[in-house]
């Protein structure tokens, strides 16, 4: 049965339960590699269509997360920033849940401690992929979440210019003390 990608939407609500789930079941929330096989084996169960949606609202929460306030803590977790790191570090922060993804979105100094353990989610970029191919009804010849994704959001590809304003390095202490403390201890 062939699916009509172009009725899948996000769902964030079903996202966040995922994430809220694996992060319960884990020994080690900030371990990104089991939360990844965790995340993969519950997709593996849930219908293609919700492993499209998954993946199209992973897509729009990267690119909701294109904001300054997010390179500058990147920069301070890490001393640097890279077009790789800057999409890593915010597949990685979809991993610690809503509260802490959307409560850095507004301040990154509150969630100082969260930030210096987000270790990058690369691997949070393949999920629905390898989901969809351990599925039960994987078709190679249908597009796979990759296709829909890439129309919906190419994330590092011709990227919009992030939201905010830009940062002056010199500044950074002052604007998020938490975080610098925490980063340069």
């Amino acid at each position: 049965m062939v699916m009509k990608i172009n009725k899948v939407k996000p769902n964030e609500p079903a996202f966040w339960l995922i994430i809220e789930e694996v992060r319960v079941k884990c020994d080690n929330p900030t371990d990104i590699s089991q939360l990844v096989c965790e995340i993969t084996e519950i997709l593996t169960q849930k219908s293609k269509y919700e492993i499209f949606s998954f993946e199209l609202t992973f897509r729009d929460l990267i690119k909701k997360s294109n904001k300054y306030n997010i390179i500058e803590a990147l920069k301070i977790c890490t001393g640097y920033v890279s077009d790789d790191g800057y999409l890593y570090f915010r597949a990685g922060l979809t991993t610690f849940g809503k509260n802490v993804f959307y409560g850095t979105l507004k301040n990154p100094d509150a969630f100082a401690k969260e930030l210096l353990g987000n270790k990058g989610g690369e691997e949070m970029l393949y999920v629905a992929f390898n989901a969809i191919e351990n599925h039960t009804e994987y078709d190679p010849t249908e597009p796979s979440p990759y296709d829909l994704g890439d129309n919906f959001y190419s994330y590092g590809f011709n990227e919009e210019e992030p939201k905010g304003k830009n940062y002056k390095e010199q500044e950074l202490p002052q604007k998020y003390p938490n975080l610098w403390k925490l980063a340069n201890k």
